[in-house]
């Protein structure tokens, strides 16, 4: 009898575990608690890596990285996410590079580039030359000396001849700056870059 309730009692919690998980790429990241937001397909796979951007003496470096199953303590659930860092240089000199500071161990959205939100082509910015239907990555990012600034990356995956490429848009939100002599801009500027895989 014992064997029989511990088996029931095991099917239970497996069934229930798995009832709360949802697919990341057709709920969104939503705020239930207790459930797992979890990327399905692997939608965020094909971001993961080294990009570069070059342009004359401007070089832009970017790093994405996929976590699993990360908690966050806001919304009381689980999510996949895709973390970074960036190094952003001028005629060969680094003005910025936050990518020897990514730690998988840090709390969601402790990145200096973090997100788990997938958008529609009509979101903004709008992509005109998307796929129908395509869906984008949007993530927040940070320059450390002014992490005040509400900074989004929004990323769009393509190929090309054989050769996986990203297009990052890089906007800001409101801001709200901690004093009037605050730093109000990022040392990577605004803008658009096509960065391609290493």
């Amino acid at each position: 009898m014992k064997n029989i309730l511990i088996i029931t009692l095991t099917l239970l919690f497996s069934i229930s575990c798995k009832a709360q998980t949802k697919d990341l790429f057709v709920e969104g990241y939503g705020g239930e608690e207790n459930v797992y937001y979890k990327d399905i397909p692997n939608f965020m796979n094909k971001f993961e890596g080294t990009w570069v951007f070059e342009n004359g003496t401007k070089k832009l470096t970017i790093v994405l990285q996929k976590r699993e199953h990360v908690y966050s303590n806001v919304r009381k659930n689980y999510v996949d996410e895709i973390i970074g860092g960036y190094k952003y240089e001028v005629a060969g000199a680094v003005l910025v590079n936050t990518i020897p500071d990514i730690d998988i161990n840090k709390p969601l959205y402790g990145n200096y580039i973090a997100g788990a939100s997938l958008i529609w082509n009509y979101e903004r910015p709008a992509c005109n030359d998307c796929p129908v239907n395509g869906r984008r990555l949007r993530l927040t990012w940070d320059d450390p000396l002014s992490t005040y600034i509400n900074n989004y990356m929004v990323v769009q995956h393509y190929e090309l001849f054989d050769q996986e490429y990203i297009k990052v848009t890089l906007f800001d939100s409101f801001s709200i700056m901690p004093t009037e002599d605050a730093i109000t801009t990022t040392r990577l500027p605004l803008g658009v870059y096509t960065l391609q895989k290493q």
